[in-house]
């Protein structure tokens, strides 16, 4: 092996530092989750916690540079009326199913399963995003997502340290429940989550379907 071989082979099997902080930020959640009382909010941490050091661990297994040439195929491109279709009747199932029943949890898991699954593969020759979308991408979400988790953390501990220390900082939960115990704003909530996804899904798939420059047809 070559020393740029080895150099380009130890740089793939590197931990990034931004894979590194989402695993420390999920498993620190976990935990938490688990010290509150909330062992099912835990062990959704810990699963997708697992699963980034396991889909990491793979990773790390292959080899840098594949030599021989990925074999050709169309990705799998959902027609937008059919994802359409199946929010608008999710949006039904889920305002009209009881809030906190087994099947809107059921509902949620799996429109959530299905939207991973139809953005998850990566077509060869197909338009990658850039750096700069990707990052822009991370800092949306991952600051949505840390200000969620601060929010619910310090509601939790002023819940606890603080005699009614959740009616001046209430959880989120709880800060939606009116709109949610209403069904014409729980409508109005269900079909903005849904449109979200909606949209986030068909621009992922019509990015996987647009070929990349200089691709051979």
């Amino acid at each position: 092996m070559t020393r740029a071989a080895a150099l380009t082979r130890a740089s793939a099997q590197r931990w990034p530092t931004s894979a590194v902080l989402w695993v420390v930020a999920l498993a620190i959640m976990a935990g938490f989750q688990f010290w509150r009382g909330a062992p099912i909010d835990g062990v959704i941490f810990a699963v997708i916690t697992s699963g980034l050091l396991i889909e990491r661990s793979v990773r790390m297994r292959r080899p840098a540079a594949d030599p021989a040439p990925a074999p050709r195929r169309s990705p799998f491109t959902p027609r937008l009326s059919v994802v359409v279709g199946v929010a608008l009747a999710a949006g039904l199932a889920l305002v009209l199913a009881p809030r906190t029943g087994a099947m809107s949890i059921a509902l949620v898991a799996a429109l959530g399963l299905a939207a991973v699954a139809l953005v998850w593969d990566h077509a060869p020759g197909s338009r990658p995003s850039s750096p700069a979308s990707r990052r822009r991408s991370r800092i949306a979400w991952g600051s949505i997502g840390i200000a969620l988790c601060l929010w619910e953390a310090a509601a939790y501990i002023l819940s606890v340290a603080v005699p009614r220390g959740w009616i001046g900082f209430p959880t989120v939960s709880l800060l939606l429940e009116p709109a949610v115990d209403f069904d014409p704003t729980r409508a109005l909530l269900a079909a903005a989550w849904l449109a979200v996804g909606v949209w986030l899904v068909a621009g992922a798939a019509a990015r996987r379907a647009t070929p990349r420059a200089g691709a051979r047809s």
